[in-house]
């Protein structure tokens, strides 16, 4: 059974979310972060973060450093504006929170397939513009 993680601080702007976490002695690379636009996680057994945002984020802005002890989390909001709160408003409904979680690890799976893909793509068009290169020198 997992330890949630309770002693965490967060702050915000207007176009900003900073979430610092405790590392509790466990190495970075124990670290595993799974993050979407409503969604983060992050786990370093036995402990373990969850969060479901009052709104959304752009998560293809994040930025997550590990370092002196401490987990930082910086994400960027979607839309401007000041939040009540960091979690979800319906974050006592456990059926829509575990519908969330679901969709997160559906599209960071998603994510990473079309990053891969997009990864692959500029290799293979790097070889040929490299090869035509060379065609030409010769």
């Amino acid at each position: 059974m997992p330890i949630i993680i309770k002693d965490f601080t967060w702050t915000q702007s207007e176009s900003k979310i900073s979430i610092n976490l405790p590392l509790k002695g466990t190495k970075a690379n124990n670290v595993d972060i799974l993050n979407s636009r409503e969604y983060v996680k992050v786990s370093y057994p036995p402990f373990l973060f969850e969060c479901w945002f009052y709104e959304m984020i752009d998560d293809d802005s994040s930025v997550i450093v590990v370092k002196n002890g401490i987990i930082s989390l910086q994400f960027s909001k979607a839309e401007d504006s000041v939040w009540p709160s960091l979690f979800h408003k319906d974050f006592e409904n456990k059926e829509l929170l575990k519908l969330v979680r679901e969709e997160a690890i559906k599209y960071a799976g998603q994510k990473a397939e079309r990053l891969t893909k997009e990864k692959n793509d500029l290799k293979e068009a790097n070889k040929k513009l490299a090869l035509k290169e060379q065609m030409k020198v010769k």
